[in-house]
């Protein structure tokens, strides 16, 4: 089924059914890490990613509350009864998420994608006769689509294997696919990244589109392996079922053999 959100909690998107890209791309470390996939439980990190979020895509959508002290006894239990339901950082993360925001404001093409659009779109969607859900971070007025990334480093040399090992590239695809399905053209695909240390450097990609079909590749090649699973109603881990060869890096290799020096031909 086919239908795009514009105003579900992210309570109600994960209440929804079908796959989803945390869980999908599981199978991409082993079919029995998929199976025993579970939701990460609650942390700074996670946090500090949904404030960011809220602060830049969606103000008003999460309520941040700061918390000095520390996270455990009468006061503290106090504090949370209290303010149940609201997002608890400390000072200083509270300082950070704001100091990112302030960021993409004033980055002149960040500020500018975000201008007009949707934030926190859910689309539900079939990918080869696999039901599918996907919360997308924004889409333009022109259906462009919009990933928020924070991250250490966002220079191109760093970020670009950052994306390629926490596989955003198939996460885009998979985003993508979804509003296509729906109905949105999706002309380009946008990537902000933002640096999570001052002085906070915002940088805007535009994915390649060859990114994305390796992307694509990845996607249909997982969901290729989960129907084989499940028809065999086996889910083998990383070795497959098999002994496997492990041999160390080259550098590894010769580290402590004496070093050769070269015959000198001169004559």
């Amino acid at each position: 089924m086919n239908k795009i959100h514009h105003s579900l909690s992210f309570d109600e998107y994960l209440d929804l059914p079908g796959e989803h890209f945390s869980s999908i791309k599981e199978v991409h470390r082993s079919p029995a890490h998929y199976r025993s996939h579970v939701r990460p439980s609650d942390n700074d990190a996670l946090r500090i990613g949904r404030a960011l979020h809220a602060a830049v895509l969606d103000p008003g959508a999460v309520q941040v509350v700061e918390y000095a002290g520390v996270r455990r006894g009468k006061d503290w239990e106090a504090f949370k009864a209290k303010h149940a339901g609201k997002l608890v950082l400390k000072p200083e993360q509270a300082s950070e998420v704001e100091a990112m925001r302030s960021s993409v404001r004033a980055h002149k093409h960040a500020s500018r994608i975000l201008r007009n659009g949707s934030a926190e779109v859910t689309a539900q969607f079939d990918v080869d006769e696999v039901p599918f859900k996907a919360r997308v971070d924004f889409v333009t007025s022109d259906s462009a689509l919009v990933e928020l990334k924070s991250t250490r480093d966002n220079h191109p040399r760093q970020f670009e294997r950052e994306f390629a090992r926490r596989l955003y590239h198939a996460q885009v695809a998979l985003y993508r696919m979804a509003l296509q399905a729906n109905g949105l053209r999706c002309p380009a695909v946008y990537c902000i990244a933002i640096c999570k240390t001052a002085p906070h450097e915002v940088v805007v990609y535009e994915i390649s589109e060859d990114t994305i079909e390796a992307g694509e590749r990845l996607v249909f090649g997982w969901i290729a392996k989960l129907k084989e699973c499940e028809k065999a109603r086996q889910w083998p881990g990383i070795d497959n079922g098999n002994i496997l060869p492990l041999r160390i890096p080259d550098w590894a290799l010769v580290e402590g053999l004496p070093d050769v020096e070269g015959e000198d031909d001169d004559e």
